[in-house]
């Protein structure tokens, strides 16, 4: 469910009503719907502690939650819910909630130990502190600790990704304070990755973003889908190219928004990116119209072209067939 302070789905929960779900029908969830597996809810500021300890006890067959928001749920909350949602779970996938804390995550990690599916995302006291006991979920696939409430540091990012790195598939670092030390550790522990996201560390380097790249390639590491380096400000062309070497033939989706020195030669090697459906290439000040033609031209499963501040792009005129989701001002 998107947006639950709006969402009105009389055939899921009667109770509800469009100024959105209030406490009583989220209580009703474990009683209407017994059987649910997995669970998403967005917006959803009105999940209390006893909601959550509810779902525990009601949802007997849950292996995967997904909230955003749930800013309301004490520690006590999540406590009782890990007891009781135990080694099925999954996927804990959690962004916004303020009162995670170390007890938190060690009973997380005590109860929980065949999460492939790791979210805490902006939560205000993750630390380094709360780094360490992670080290124990060594079937994490998915990890993301993106906007944490301090910044991370790369020695703790190091220790964990020694762990656990083997199997990550997806690894979301944005926001997090890293700098150019956490880049050799991604690379020598983090061998089926498949996404990367980077997004506002803007202490990276081109040269160090150059050499992880390099170094992938070295150690035969295969290509990625996904790379997000969005306000990448040092990031250059030396990036660029070396990110295409290495992962050009499995690109699928790209964000080099922010880049406002990469150049215009750089650029042109997106055409090599023949797989590419997504890319975002906002305040790249030389992207021009004969670069957004040669992605048209070479990247036949392109689907979405971003290009806000691009004041070189003067004309894009629609191609054969449907025209791309692309936006520009």
């Amino acid at each position: 469910m998107y947006d639950c302070t709006r969402e009105f789905l009389p055939f899921l929960l009667p109770r509800s009503s469009l100024a959105g779900l209030d406490r009583d029908a989220y209580l009703s969830l474990a009683t209407l719907c017994p059987n649910l597996q997995s669970l998403r809810l967005d917006l959803c500021g009105q999940i209390t502690t006893d909601v959550i300890s509810s779902w525990g006890d009601g949802l007997k067959s849950l292996r995967r939650i997904e909230l955003y928001g749930p800013f309301l749920v004490r520690k006590e909350g999540w406590l009782k819910f890990f007891d009781s949602i135990g080694a099925r779970a999954e996927g804990f996938l959690i962004t916004q909630s303020p009162r995670i804390d170390l007890e938190t995550v060690e009973a997380l990690v005590k109860h929980c130990p065949n999460l492939s599916e790791l979210r805490l995302s902006e939560v205000g006291q993750m630390s380094d502190v709360l780094l360490q006991p992670l080290s124990q979920l060594g079937k994490l696939q998915h990890l993301d600790l993106s906007s944490p409430g301090s910044p991370l540091s790369d020695d703790a990012v190091d220790t964990l990704l020694s762990s656990i790195g083997s199997n990550l598939k997806s690894l979301n670092l944005s926001n997090s304070g890293l700098a150019d030390g956490v880049l050799p550790a991604i690379a020598k522990y983090c061998d089926r990755l498949e996404e990367l996201f980077l997004r506002n560390l803007e202490d990276l380097s081109d040269e160090a973003v150059a050499a992880f790249f390099v170094r992938l390639a070295s150690l035969g590491r295969p290509g990625l889908r996904s790379i997000d380096l969005e306000k990448g400000q040092d990031l250059r062309g030396n990036s660029l190219r070396s990110l295409i070497d290495h992962s050009g033939v499995t690109l699928e989706r790209l964000s080099v928004l922010g880049w406002k020195e990469v150049d215009q030669e750089a650029l042109e090697e997106l055409t090599r990116c023949v797989m590419l459906k997504e890319v975002d290439l906002g305040w790249c000040r030389e992207v021009t119209d004969f670069t957004i033609k040669g992605l048209l031209d070479h990247c036949e499963h392109l689907e979405v072209v971003r290009v806000w501040g691009e004041w070189l792009c003067l004309d894009l005129e629609k191609q054969d067939g449907e025209p791309l989701d692309w936006n520009s001002d």
